[in-house]
């Protein structure tokens, strides 16, 4: 009762936001500004929409051996995720005993979990295994003496991708990958190996960078790489294909941007994905781009109302000594997504941050070929936000 009451107060505080975003939908508008830039609402989603439905987490490849730990956050709560007996786990950061964060960076082949604050330790599962002094000087405990445990979460695997579920009440992750899967059948993932990742930091909010990466209407002004690579004619608006689906894409032909470089094509692709790049989010924080020689899986940290971490992981074809090609051509990728957001989106989703947070914008004139997409991310996040708070 407790926690349906403090969402009850959150949602009185962002009434009229809500009430706002409802009409705003409805006439087929965009999302109003205060979505964007309201501290109280920020909270109230976190609670109502990304704390019950999937949020992807990290990556496997982040934890390749055993007892490898990365602690992540999401949705406000900081987790732990770790790799035990060949398997995926996540775990709540927190310490039972007093509410200490257990882990505060990456680790290697930890045989168990110790939390900094009083020395307690637990196996990987989350089980209590020692309690040092906890009966008094040189009196230690163990688990037979306290039933508490790390709290584990609900977590799956999407093909390396691991996602969390916190509120544990969200449909299958199966079912709620399968437009994905219908849409990239000719794509076998699996022959693609893990690669590296890097973070960016997005001075936006996690909707506004998920709107600016769905955007293949701004090509042609703010990246000329691509746009040389791919002209307007060649480039297709995302469009919400199957919740929780929004997917758009370019027309290739035999030649590749030159900032790909030479990485092998993926031979287990079918001829149609191999003549196409596409690029989607799978709502809500994950943003992904799929080509027949390398797959960018883009993660949104909502880290404050203005303020977003863009963590990448790539995934390239080849033997692990031979991956992505030797001449380069991996880095070369992996640099030149860096330099795409950083150095081009960033100036302009910090501006339109700022000119949501002045009062000076609310809602959009929208071009009715191009922008369709940002009526369907908001009708996406709408509907989602409606559905998760009433479960």
């Amino acid at each position: 009762m407790a926690v349906k009451g403090e969402c009850y107060d959150k949602r009185r505080a962002v009434g009229p936001i809500l009430d706002a975003l409802k009409t705003a939908v409805e006439a087929g508008g965009t999302l109003p500004a205060a979505a964007y830039c309201d501290p109280d609402f920020f909270r109230y989603e976190q609670d109502a929409l990304l704390r019950r439905t999937w949020m992807l987490a990290g990556a496997g490849g982040q934890v390749p051996n055993q007892g490898d730990a990365v602690p992540v956050e999401i949705a406000g709560r900081s987790l732990i995720l770790l790799r035990d007996k060949g398997a995926i786990r996540v775990l709540s950061n927190v310490c039972p005993h007093r509410g200490a964060l257990i882990l505060s960076r990456a680790r290697s082949a930890l045989p168990m979990l110790t939390c900094p604050y009083h020395g307690w330790s637990f196996s990987l599962s989350g089980d209590v295994k020692t309690m040092p002094h906890f009966h008094g000087e040189g009196i230690h405990g163990t688990g037979k003496d306290c039933s508490a445990r790390i709290q584990e979460i609900r977590s799956g695997v999407w093909n390396d991708l691991v996602f969390v579920n916190i509120d544990g009440n969200a449909p299958d992750l199966e079912s709620y990958m399968m437009p994905v899967d219908a849409h990239f059948d000719g794509f076998d993932f699996t022959s693609m190996r893990y690669g590296g990742t890097f973070d960016l930091d997005a001075p936006g909010n996690w909707k506004l960078v998920a709107e600016n990466y769905l955007d293949n209407y701004h090509i042609f002004a703010v990246h000329p790489s691509i746009d040389a690579s791919f002209p307007q004619d060649r480039r297709k608006p995302a469009r919400l294909i199957d919740p929780p689906l929004i997917l758009g894409g370019y027309d290739m032909d035999s030649a590749r941007p030159s900032y790909l470089g030479s990485l092998p094509v993926n031979p287990n692709v079918s001829e149609g994905l191999k003549r196409r790049n596409s690029f989607f989010t799978v709502f809500p924080n994950v943003l992904l781009h799929v080509w027949p020689y390398c797959v960018m899986a883009m993660q949104l940290v909502p880290a404050a109302p203005d303020r977003t971490i863009e963590r990448y992981f790539f995934y390239f074809y080849g033997a692990e000594e031979t991956l992505g090609g030797d001449d380069g051509s991996r880095d070369a990728a992996m640099a030149a997504y860096r330099d795409v957001n950083e150095l081009q989106d960033f100036p302009l989703v910090s501006a339109m941050q700022a000119s949501r947070a002045s009062g000076a914008f609310d809602q959009g004139r929208l071009s009715p070929y191009w922008d369709c997409m940002v009526h369907d991310y908001a009708k996406l996040y709408a509907e989602a936000l409606q559905t998760a708070a009433m479960r």
